[in-house]
């Protein structure tokens, strides 16, 4: 029996070793492979000057196949290819499928999952060298012969190069100059760069909740009655941190917020330094994306985990939730723009687009430049509710990076799971019940809603609001006028928009027995039965200031722009009333003093809130109050009816008290024309000496950056207190 089955195995053995020699150069599709490989013998094949710069690809595999390319085509090395090799050097990998040399034409390297061809080569005879026994032999030139194991100059296995001596090629040139990351796992690298960004916010938090806890164990503790001193290191910084953008034309950016970018973009940059010499060193941006867009969704969520536990400001959060969101964009395309031309280079472009992992990936790069063309200021600003409703496309790149990466979900999960935990709060508040006190309409297209059920909220935050007679579908943000501590909450919205000109449409359209469209007195109210409904979400935010920390508080606006403001000084009148109470007879706390400065168009917009100014003005007035309120009120349009145009030939402000809503006259002067900022300023440093004061600036960006200079332009000397600028934009 085994002689005659003796002859068939000499005739297949003979037959396998028909392509003993063959040989072919691999083409470089993708990682950057390279080699020649030659079959030595039925069961091994020989790599010279084998190179692949990125094995990072999941389910890497020696293939072979029929025809003229591996599409279609089987593994012909059951492991794994692992590490790469950017140095020239010669492997042996063992044919250990159940695959002989005659089962295939066309050797290469594949990716199973991504159906992606690394590389590939028709075998063809090659020149055979005899053996030492005078046989043909299968080794090609310059290749050590194979007798049962592995030469020491070179490498069997099929997942690693691991022990194989380094044969450079010629020419070859040494990468010790070239451009390295950081760390070659480029999965560690996002690690890295996710929680260096996270570290940057958690500092600016911790800053300041050390402050919120001071204040916290001494809620009723005095100022200091004697002067500030500061050095003249600190004072230099404090003014440069203080001014506005020196080049306003390019970024509105202050020298804080310039360095904290400047930190940002570094980040980006050291973490994203790469040689980019193979398509798979672009996977390095694809790990920034996933980390960028990770971060994104943490900083995006109303009710923040950081603004709630570690106190970091609301407008720090916006701030990194833009920068990371627009390196996401920027990585994401990088990654995108590189791969794409990489394939398409490489004729792989239809295979590729045919796999689910890329499909879902194009998704999400749709999905985000989408978000960030809808993000651009003047689409914000402009259409709102295009910019707000689209920003629900994260849901498709979440959807997309989870199916398109392998370890997305580290990153994403965390931000996913704050948003979610956010979605069902502020969807319980859809629950609360609101309830409408009055509606009253005011010239100049502002209407004041005064309702019941929101919580006590902080000086400054703002609340969304959706009133269904409007838009069932639409929330805006508007601030709290009303102090934190009253049971009523009042929202001013003016119509300067699509969505605010509504809420004035809605009010017009009430009936005149209810409501006179004519407005003959500036500060005429009318009470709309019934009042409309509204929704409330919030109040949110976090400020940067603590308000109430210093004893002296300058609020400046500009229009509208005064809802912070007001708030703040109930606010601190409310605080002052009660260290008042709280304090020792003997040792009374030094008094609070509140500065407004506001302007105006039109004398019949100082209406908006005279109610409001003649409830501060009543309480400041009250012995126990511990504060005093002073009010400058700047009429700068051409409607300046009723005031005294004269000006005084010191430059000063030239005061005509005027009546408004409620008697609300005593102490209180509106003046024609805008308001000399650097002498207020001035007026106020002569006022109190060597006391620091902190100052809310809210209103057009021009006004803003004019508070800036003229606090600057205050603070010369040693002697003199320090003003702490906090801004807010805010259109009049």
């Amino acid at each position: 029996m085994f002689g005659r089955l003796l002859p068939l195995l000499c005739v297949l053995a003979v037959a396998a070793a028909d392509k003993a020699g063959y040989t072919g150069t691999l083409s470089t599709l993708s990682g950057g492979l390279r080699g020649t490989v030659t079959i030595l013998d039925d069961s091994t094949f020989l790599v010279k000057n084998y190179q692949l710069g990125e094995a990072g690809a999941p389910a890497l595999y020696w293939w072979g196949a029929k025809g003229n390319d591996l599409e279609g085509g089987f593994r012909i090395n059951t492991k794994q290819v692992r590490d790469s090799t950017r140095r020239p050097t010669e492997i042996r990998v063992k044919l250990d499928a159940g695959k002989t040399p005659d089962d295939f034409d066309v050797i290469g390297m594949w990716c199973e999952r991504y159906d992606i061809n690394f590389g590939e080569t028709v075998l063809k005879p090659g020149e055979p060298i005899p053996s030492a026994s005078g046989a043909a032999s299968s080794v090609p030139p310059g290749a050590s012969q194979t007798q049962g194991a592995s030469s020491p100059t070179t490498s069997t296995a099929g997942s690693s190069t691991a022990g194989a001596t380094t044969m450079p090629a010629e020419g070859y040139e040494d990468e010790s100059g070239a451009l390295k990351p950081i760390i070659s796992n480029f999965h560690t690298t996002a690690r890295a760069y996710f929680f260096c960004v996270l570290g940057m916010v958690v500092l600016q938090g911790l800053w300041h909740l050390a402050t919120s806890v001071q204040l916290l164990l001494k809620p009723n503790r005095s100022y200091p009655a004697v002067s500030s001193h500061h050095s003249r290191i600190y004072l230099s910084l404090h003014r440069f941190f203080t001014l506005p953008s020196p080049i306003p034309s390019i970024t509105n950016h202050r020298l804080p917020q310039a360095l904290q970018l400047a930190v940002f973009v570094g980040l980006n940059i050291l973490w994203g330094w790469n040689r980019n010499e193979y398509d798979t060193d672009y996977d390095l941006y694809g790990w920034l994306t996933l980390a960028n867009g990770g971060l994104a969704l943490l900083f995006g969520a109303r009710n923040n985990l950081f603004a709630t536990v570690l106190r970091v400001p609301s407008t720090t959060l916006l701030q990194y939730h833009r920068w990371t969101g627009r390196a996401t964009v920027v990585h994401v395309t990088i990654h995108f723009s590189a791969l794409v031309s990489s394939y398409v280079r490489s004729k792989q472009i239809g295979t590729v687009l045919q796999t689910l992992r890329i499909q879902v990936g194009l998704m999400a790069f749709i999905a985000l430049w989408i978000m960030a063309l809808t993000s651009v200021s003047i689409i914000r600003r402009h259409g709102f509710e295009l910019f707000y409703y689209l920003h629900a496309l994260f849901i498709l790149f979440v959807i997309g990076a989870l199916i398109h990466a392998t370890h997305a979900a580290e990153f994403i999960v965390p931000g996913l799971a704050l948003w979610v935990i956010d979605r069902m709060i502020r969807f319980s508040h859809n629950f609360r019940k609101i309830e409408v006190v009055s509606t009253s309409q005011y010239p100049g297209d502002l209407t004041k809603f005064t309702v019941r059920g929101v919580p006590r909220h902080n000086p400054g935050q703002i609340a969304w609001i959706q009133i269904p007679g409007v838009s069932f579908l639409n929330w805006h943000p508007f601030t709290v006028v009303s102090s934190p501590t009253e049971g009523e909450s009042t929202f001013a919205i003016r119509g300067l928009g699509g969505y605010t000109k509504k809420v004035q449409s809605l009010a017009l359209q009430t009936p005149p027995t209810h409501f006179s469209k004519e407005l003959p007195n500036p500060a005429s109210k009318t009470t709309l039965p019934p009042q409309p409904k509204l929704r409330v979400d919030g109040p949110y935010g976090v400020g940067r200031t603590l308000w109430g920390g210093h004893p002296i508080t300058v609020l400046v606006a500009g229009g509208v722009g005064l809802t912070p403001g007001l708030s703040i000084a109930f606010h601190i009148l409310a605080l002052s009333r009660q260290r008042v109470r709280s304090a020792p007879t003997s040792l009374p706390p030094h008094r609070s003093h509140i500065h407004i400065l506001w302007t105006v168009k039109s004398l019949s917009h100082t209406s908006w809130f005279a109610s409001e100014l003649a409830s501060l003005t009543a309480l400041a007035s009250h012995r126990d109050s511990g504060c005093t309120l002073d009010l400058h009120i700047h009429v700068t349009g051409n409607k300046a009816e009723g005031l005294d145009a004269e000006e005084s030939a010191s430059g000063q402000m030239a005061h005509s008290p005027v009546s408004l809503e409620g008697g609300f006259e005593a102490g209180r002067y509106v003046s024609r024309g805008r308001p000399d900022l650097k002498f207020y300023f001035g007026s106020l440093r002569r006022t109190y000496p060597g006391l620091d004061a902190v100052v809310s600036a809210c209103g057009p960006r021009s006004m803003v950056a004019a508070v800036r200079r003229a606090a600057v332009e205050a603070q010369r000397g040693r002697e003199v207190g320090i003003y702490h600028v906090d801004e807010e934009i805010f259109e009049l």
